[in-house]
């Protein structure tokens, strides 16, 4: 598109009838006061919590504070050049995509409405997991079991997130809702700068030093650039400005230096805290490393699950709009048709969230992909050059050259942050060796060296939650993979002879003995590392999924398949066996089993009785059909063992 100088004047909306677009929600009605409030719940939602751990550990004092600083000041910036445009050419541009559109073409119209499309969906899907974790933490307060698991929470909280989307029709209609939003995030803010500063004062010196192998730096430190860049995202700036009274430029500039100066104070204060009071062990979810009474850190766990409801709201109100204008949404927001229908799109949209939500419950890694995909194409490379083609014959040679400068960096970054959230992503989705071992602080039969090593890996890894666990208690409910060892003599007990052939579906066993006692009962043991040949594994080499693949499809096809710990594979495996004709798929109970193998290792329990005890245990633990009583009058019949456990892969 060819821009004329009539197109990039910025015109007074005072002295000139603006061209405005048509929009089912209300614009021109709020004050710049509301609209700064807007971008502060945005800032300071409770994202906020996880700064200390995705963007001061990797990038430790001197990187994380300047980097915070940084990231501030060209955030800003770049917000102010949208904030400009927002009259180009005699036009009000109330979006992102409009604007683009008008400079652009329809093409980039189009584009731009994908990025800003998929820079929202992330947001409200990483809110989703946000909220859904802040309600698990307070559920572990009160009842630490395995019963209910992350993505339960996160379901709940999609579900609260659509009521509120129902019940709240467009941006403007938020107002009291700000006030709420601004208390709740002052409730986790001041518990967690409380109890952290408590803390910090008791504890001993920390490690301030950035954790990891030195390639594992590299990518985490680049992940936390993006990290910096999502504090500030928003995506949708054109949309917050469209609903502010005259002169709308002027007023949204005020908002936006409210937001960067008071605003962010609190985002400061709490992620510089943090990490000072528990340096590079600080979690992804500040409030889960904080000490205090229960009751407090409850309340300030659901007073980030309700901010995040209402926080997501605000970055979903443009899909809202472009729904709601699309289909010509009319009248009382409260009326049967309209109410239907927010019930049903809105619904859905935020059902599609919610599942990708608890697909991805990797907070940390989330918002570094997000910042990678979307906010620095949106809030920085876009702005800049958006700039740079409406005011090109009012630029100076330096002026251009900045903005050049800015595009080829700011793309460098995102293409490099995307690399590293992506391999960040895979590597916490596969790791479940070792890492599970010390995510669920089971350490049954290790010695005092490697427990003390899980430990410390649990502490240095940012985006697992819990700190202190009791792997005893844990492994007493039945929640830890079964050792070797115990999986060797369940083996027996239940009655296999010593000279079955044994395949193993995992990777490497942690501890001194590794497979030792297993192998010693079992010694036709069997790895896909000695069942092929060297030449047969050779194209599968580094290809973990794929060699995953082989051990599925032996475990599969085996005449008996035992899980010790039900992860994904194994649920997989499980239901494919029982598709293909029930085959014997033994569920040990593992918290009965522990009771039992801890009572004949004590010498309570004689080898028979303890062998009988375990068969009996599991007559009915090996994948058969089995009758389930319906609700009404039919009984039907179900699928298998009715029993489940943690689904956390080993």
């Amino acid at each position: 598109m060819n821009i004329t100088e009539a197109d990039t004047k910025v015109y007074d909306e005072d002295s000139v009838g603006l061209d405005v677009p048509e929009t089912a929600h209300q614009i021109s009605t709020d004050s710049w006061f509301q609209a700064g409030f807007v971008l502060t719940t945005g800032i300071n939602s409770a994202y906020v919590l996880g700064y200390s751990g995705t963007v001061m550990v990797p990038l430790s004092w001197v990187g994380g504070v300047v980097g915070l600083i940084l990231a501030t000041a060209i955030s800003l910036y770049a917000n102010t050049l949208i904030a400009k445009l927002h009259l180009l050419g005699g036009k009000r541009h109330i979006r992102y995509r409009d604007l683009a559109g008008f400079i652009y073409g329809k093409k980039a119209y189009a584009l731009t409405w994908a990025f800003q499309y998929v820079n929202l969906f992330m947001i409200n899907t990483g809110f989703i997991i946000l909220a859904g974790s802040a309600l698990k933490a307070a559920y572990l307060l009160f009842r630490d079991d395995s019963v209910m698991k992350l993505p339960y929470f996160i379901a709940i909280a999609g579900f609260v997130c659509a009521l509120f989307a129902i019940g709240i029709p467009h941006l403007s209609a938020l107002r009291a809702w700000l006030g709420v939003s601004t208390v709740l995030s002052l409730v986790y803010i001041i518990v967690a700068l409380v109890l952290s500063i408590k803390d910090g004062i008791k504890a001993p010196p920390r490690d301030y030093g950035v954790p990891g192998t030195r390639i594992g730096k590299i990518f985490t430190t680049t992940g936390a650039v993006a990290n910096l860049v999502f504090a500030f995202n928003t995506g949708m700036l054109p949309e917050i400005q469209a609903t502010v009274r005259k002169p709308a430029v002027g007023n949204m500039l005020k908002a936006l230096y409210f937001q960067f100066t008071a605003g962010v104070l609190p985002m400061y204060a709490v992620t510089f805290v943090g990490y000072w009071a528990y340096g590079n062990s600080t979690s992804a979810y500040l409030l889960s490393n904080v000490n205090g009474p229960v009751w407090v850190k409850a309340f300030a766990n659901i007073s980030a699950f309700l901010q995040s409801v209402i926080a997501l709201h605000i970055f979903a109100s443009p899909m809202y709009e472009y729904l709601d204008t699309k289909f010509g949404i009319k009248g009382s927001p409260f009326k049967i048709q309209n109410l239907t229908f927010r019930i049903t799109v809105r619904g859905g949209y935020l059902a599609v969230n919610t599942f990708v939500a608890a697909l991805l419950p990797f907070l940390g890694d989330f918002m570094s992909l997000t910042g990678a995909i979307s906010t620095f194409p949106l809030t920085f490379i876009l702005a800049n050059h958006m700039y740079l083609v409406a005011k090109k014959d009012k630029l100076t040679s330096s002026q251009k050259l900045w903005h050049w400068l800015n595009i080829c960096v700011f793309s460098f970054l995102a293409v490099a942050a995307l690399i590293s959230a992506l391999r960040l992503i895979a590597v916490h989705s596969t790791q479940y060796e070792k890492d599970m071992l010390s995510f669920t602080g089971c350490s049954h039969n290790l010695t005092k060296e490697e427990d003390r090593e899980l430990t410390k890996q649990r502490k240095e890894t940012s985006h697992w939650k819990r700190k202190k666990i009791n792997g005893t208690h844990h492994r007493l409910q039945g929640v830890c993979p079964m050792t070797p060892r115990e999986v060797a003599v369940f083996l027996e007990a239940i009655g296999f002879p010593l000279d079955t052939q044994v395949y193993v579906v995992s990777g490497k066993i942690y501890g001194r003995d590794g497979i030792t006692p297993l192998k010693n009962k079992y010694p036709n043991l069997f790895f896909h590392s000695n069942l092929a040949t060297e030449e047969e594994l050779q194209p599968f080499k580094n290809l973990h999924n794929q060699l995953a693949a082989l051990d599925y499809i032996v475990a599969l096809e085996s005449d008996v398949f035992i899980y010790s710990f039900e992860g994904n594979m194994a649920k997989a495996v499980k239901g494919h066996r029982r598709f293909e004709g029930f085959r014997k798929t033994i569920n040990p109970n593992k918290q009965q089993f522990v009771a039992l193998i801890d009572r004949l290792d004590k010498g309570l329990i004689s080898w028979d009785k303890f062998s009988s005890k375990v068969k009996k245990l599991h007559e009915n633990r090996i994948g058969a059909p089995y009758l389930r009583i319906a609700t009404g009058r039919e009984a039907h019949f179900g699928m298998g063992d009715a029993e489940e456990v943690t689904p956390i892969e080993s």
